[in-house]
């Protein structure tokens, strides 16, 4: 290694990064915090050790291969310490001198995990963390083991998003709702480190190590760190560069230039999560005139021909004795057609028979043949159900709830939504996420938009759900797939 040159954090948090022993290390946030350097570093350390494996990753190639992405920083940077380093190219490698190695490469799909299988990755970095899904996120740490003098780790870089599953990893570290700055990192818990166990695919975190092992004695907790970088820390970066993140709009300057993780466009949509307000409990069953869940229907599952089919997701929602509407849970699931159903039920058992189910009905006939025939055998389960139908559009449809909350007329328990699919629970974002986002067209996922919708106009119009029993039918496909 070339002895004459020094490389150096530039920023306090950058130094903190770099030396962090934590199992898991988050570093961003904001524009202009040096995390491609700090990535970089990162494997630095360990150029010595001939075992070391490290691995840098982008959700797809084109993002690693830009002029100026962190490919074309690494072979500048790496080649300026070890000027007897191979670069490469046809691999997207970097080999020292010592036989350490740093590859570079794309992980596009969740199911190309199947790449890193029996792979030895002595450490990995998230570039844009936020760019990919979370389960890509947790394959990868499985995939840590080494023969390198060092433990396995992993370590990130982002710019913030809301709607990125990140966003439950630091949220401890931001100043919580209510607060002024609300969303942006608190400072008073920059850098601290807190510990994790997964427990049925939910992380339960503690202060300490021990305080894991006591609740979890056959675990193994993993140590967390979020350090947040801005611009302001950089003392290299240009003061054009700073006076142009301080002239963005305002969701833009809020991300970039203040670190916040609830910045959201105001986008054209019809529904703001600041028209609800959240309850922190259910209120007692004798304050509602009537409970209905309402259900919209999917029956696919992921696959290479359809990575994103849509999900059942189902609102439950009462109205009050004072006119209120209150979304009291929310779920959704992907399964196929023969199972869903069950799950419904599975669900309505947890509900009670006091809360009435709607079914979608589509207009054709082969579709309200289908709805009837789950409505009956969800009534002869002993719940109340009704297939509802949808021949409106789905604008329409979803206007009314929208008004009813820009009015102030909806609340919504707090961690009342369960996305199974994705394995996040008692987190309300990913369902605020999709009503904010739905603007009629058809981009994104409006399910829970469609089951908002006919939970809240089967309470609004007072519509009574009769208790089907047709023993005579058989059981049929209210999904229209094959």
């Amino acid at each position: 290694m070339a002895s004459e040159l020094v490389l150096s954090p530039a920023s306090i948090p950058q130094e903190m990064f770099i030396n962090s022993e934590a199992d898991i290390c988050f570093y961003g946030g904001q524009a202009g915090g040096g995390k491609t350097f700090s990535a970089l570093m990162h494997h630095l350390k360990f150029a010595d050790d001939p075992y070391y494996r490290g691995l840098i990753l982008r959700r797809t190639t084109p993002m690693l291969m830009k002029p100026g992405a962190i490919w074309d920083e690494a072979k500048d940077i790496y080649r300026s310490v070890d000027p007897e380093c191979q670069i490469k190219i046809k691999d997207l490698k970097v080999v020292f001198s010592s036989g350490a190695e740093v590859a570079f490469s794309h992980f596009e799909h969740v199911e190309d995990k199947d790449n890193f299988q029996g792979s030895q990755i002595s450490s990995v970095f998230f570039d844009e963390l936020c760019q990919f899904e979370e389960e890509q996120f947790l394959y990868l740490l499985s995939r840590l083991r080494t023969k390198a003098k060092m433990k396995p780790c992993a370590r990130a870089a982002m710019n913030p998003d809301p709607d990125s599953f990140v966003r439950k990893w630091v949220d401890w570290y931001l100043y919580p709702q209510g607060h002024e700055f609300f969303g942006r990192p608190d400072t008073a818990k920059q850098g601290k480190v807190r510990w994790f166990v997964r427990s049925d695919d939910t992380m339960i975190w503690g202060d300490t190590k021990e305080e894991l092992l006591r609740q979890f004695p056959k675990s193994t907790p993993l140590s967390f760190q979020y350090i947040s970088a801005s611009v302001y820390d950089n003392p290299y970066i240009q003061p054009s560069y700073i006076a142009f993140l301080e002239g963005l709009g305002r969701v833009e300057k809020e991300r970039l230039l203040y670190g916040s993780w609830e910045a959201r466009p105001e986008g054209s949509g019809f529904f703001k999560r600041e028209w609800v307000a959240e309850i922190p409990h259910i209120p007692d069953t004798t304050e509602f005139v009537k409970i209905v869940r309402a259900w919209d229907l999917a029956g696919s599952l992921k696959s290479d021909q359809n990575p994103d089919p849509d999900y059942s997701a189902g609102v439950k929602m009462g109205k009050t004795k004072s006119g209120r509407y209150v979304i009291l849970d929310t779920v959704r699931f992907r399964a196929r057609a023969g199972e869903v159903l069950q799950k419904i039920l599975a669900i309505a058992a947890d509900d009670g028979t006091g809360v009435d189910i709607s079914i979608p009905s589509d207009p054709n006939s082969a579709a309200k043949a289908a709805a009837t025939m789950m409505v009956s055998e969800i009534a002869s389960n002993g719940f109340y159900a009704r297939a509802r139908p949808s021949n409106k559009s789905k604008v329409d449809r979803f206007r009314p709830f929208a008004s009813v909350a820009e009015h102030g007329l909806v609340d919504i328990v707090k961690g009342c939504t369960d996305d199974l699919e994705n394995k996040t629970f008692s987190d309300n974002n990913p369902y605020y996420g999709e009503l904010e986002k739905f603007d009629g067209g058809r981009k994104g996922h409006d399910d829970w938009c469609d089951a908002t919708s006919d939970a809240f106009m089967a309470l609004a119009t007072g519509l009574s759900i009769p208790n089907f029993s047709l023993p005579d039918m058989k059981q049929s496909n209210p999904f229209n797939t094959p």
